[in-house]
């Protein structure tokens, strides 16, 4: 059976490659929001192509009761099983986190029974209060959920990780990714390091 990845995000046509990544490395992927039509199309088109299976879609809307929310706040009830949740968290106005909690708290049980990772993504350079913010955030869950669920985070700017354990994931991972196809690599060396937990690379 595959393992399952969901891709929150909240700039959705920023994640095609993470969403080809994955599926090219054998991962079913959902994304909420699935973004534009015309984008989802391409999305589509781009995992076909590369023999994935196809990509599945959690809709953008709904605040009630109806079956959108029942899967977000149960991802792995409507999914199957869930092994991987990268997590968009936006930097609010007062440069405050901000992500999709519900889907965020909905996902810990089904991520803990498959041993899966969480991966925060922030979706902006951040300053630099916000980043530490952001990485206290990453270790407190890493602590939190240990040893049941990976945590590591992924943050835009370049900039090396604090901790040596960081340092040395950014090195062994090659230069500091930038682009989207690069932080769509970072996520994945996260998730193909088994030892890693609770630090933050930059993207």
């Amino acid at each position: 059976m595959r393992k399952v990845a969901l891709v929150t995000a909240h700039r959705p046509v920023r994640s095609r490659a993470l969403v080809v990544a994955l599926a090219r490395a054998g991962y079913q992927v959902a994304l909420h929001p699935p973004g534009p039509a015309a984008w989802v199309r391409e999305a589509r088109r781009a995992v076909e192509r590369i023999g994935g299976a196809p990509l599945r879609l959690v809709g953008a809307t709904g605040n009630g009761d109806g079956p959108v929310n029942r899967a977000l706040i149960a991802p792995g009830e409507h999914l199957g099983r869930l092994d991987v949740l990268v997590w968009g968290a936006g930097v609010g106005a007062g440069e405050e986190l901000r992500g999709p909690i519900p889907t965020l708290v909905g996902a810990l049980p089904p991520l803990a029974a498959s041993g899966g990772a969480l991966v925060p993504v922030l979706d902006a350079v951040p300053e630099v209060p916000v980043r530490d913010a952001f990485a206290r955030m990453v270790g407190g869950l890493a602590r939190t959920l240990a040893p049941g669920v990976r945590v590591n985070g992924v943050a835009p700017g370049g900039e090396a990780p604090a901790s040596a354990r960081g340092r040395r994931a950014a090195t062994l991972h090659g230069p500091p990714p930038r682009g989207e196809a690069d932080v769509a690599r970072a996520v994945l060396f996260i998730l193909g390091a088994p030892w890693l937990n609770g630090e933050v690379v930059s993207a």
